[in-house]
């Protein structure tokens, strides 16, 4: 049997081991957690589960049968070969601190942002470099197979437009798709937040200090861009619509299927281009059962083949928060 990677994490709470367990459990298909994934896979283990929260330790060390702890010490006698940092955001920075301290890891996993900003992203990298450990960030879709062929289709077509339906924040949620934008149309070139500058709708879903809020982008093969925001507490949802001059391209059901429709040059309604409703093909991301399945699968193959190039690293971190940052984009 090959061999199984140790895997730690820190911070017990809802991407870490700590879903309702009607949502996910030991031996659920739907795995939300890294705690299940990671028990689920039969290339790694649970290593040991760290939360400052005595109490939230112990209760995913019961939920996930491993041992658990409050003190980072723990990672000196479990001795992962992975670390994941899924600790809130304001704390990455110093828990990526606290684990070098007891323990170096081969790799960490840090949850999204990486960082409360560009400059707390820039350390973190500058850290696993001089520690020689590999950063992994998890935007889970770019290690999706099904978005990164998507990435090579609309490389190959000219993009139109495109459209993200949303809530639940404008860091916390918009941030994935962020990244899908730079994974898909090159280099980002402008952005402007119209709820601020215009009045248009904007909702504190999530949090005050992280609204949903109405955007426009430009990226260098995608002139127009629009981020539009819903209510979370109405309704959730996270739906992007692409147009090409070959195919309209949905991605719906949160994420989990892209529905393709072809444009027909011969058009339906006169002498121009339309969208083939009755021709449309649907493929499955299994992004609900299987998103944290391909973090760890790209894991398991920089085990296997240390040259091969992250998927979502640092700087593809850094280059999301510096579009936060930058100032003509009035993004905050």
């Amino acid at each position: 049997m090959s061999k199984k990677y140790g895997v730690s994490i820190v911070g017990c709470g809802s991407i870490g081991a700590l879903k309702p367990d009607d949502i996910d459990y030991a031996g659920g298909s739907n795995i939300l957690t890294h705690a299940h994934e990671v028990y689920m896979n039969d290339h790694f283990y649970i290593s040991s589960l760290i939360d400052k929260h005595k109490v939230k330790a112990t209760n995913a060390g019961m939920k996930w049968d491993c041992l658990c702890s409050n003190d980072y010490a723990v990672l000196a006698h479990s001795r992962p070969d992975i670390v994941v940092i899924a600790t809130p955001t304001r704390h990455h920075l110093e828990s990526l601190i606290n684990v070098f301290d007891h323990w170096k890891p081969e790799i960490i996993v840090m949850e999204k942002p990486c960082g409360e900003n560009a400059a707390q992203c820039f350390e973190i990298m500058k850290l696993c470099v001089v520690k020689g450990v590999k950063l992994f960030v998890n935007y889970n879709r770019a290690y999706n197979p099904y978005f990164m062929g998507l990435k090579t289709k609309l490389r190959q077509e000219k993009v139109l437009s495109c459209t993200l339906t949303y809530n639940r924040g404008l860091i916390r949620e918009a941030s994935h798709f962020i990244q899908l934008c730079n994974m898909w149309f090159g280099k980002h070139q402008e952005s402007y937040n119209i709820s601020e500058r215009f009045g248009m709708p904007s909702f504190a879903d999530f949090s005050p200090e992280d609204t949903t809020d109405c955007v426009v982008m430009k990226y260098e093969n995608c002139p127009q861009i629009f981020m539009i925001p819903i209510d979370g507490n109405e309704c959730g949802l996270f739906e992007i619509d692409i147009l090409t001059d070959a195919h309209r391209y949905m991605i719906v059901d949160n994420g989990n299927q892209i529905v393709t429709f072809p444009v027909d040059s011969t058009g339906t309604y006169g002498h121009y281009p339309t969208v083939k409703w009755n021709s449309r093909a649907k493929a499955d991301t299994h992004l609900s059962s299987m998103g944290l399945r391909f973090l760890y699968r790209s894991i398991l193959d920089s085990f296997i083949s240390p040259n091969l190039h992250i998927l979502c690293g640092g700087q593809d971190a850094l280059a999301i928060h510096q579009i936060y940052e930058k100032e003509e984009t009035c993004l905050h």
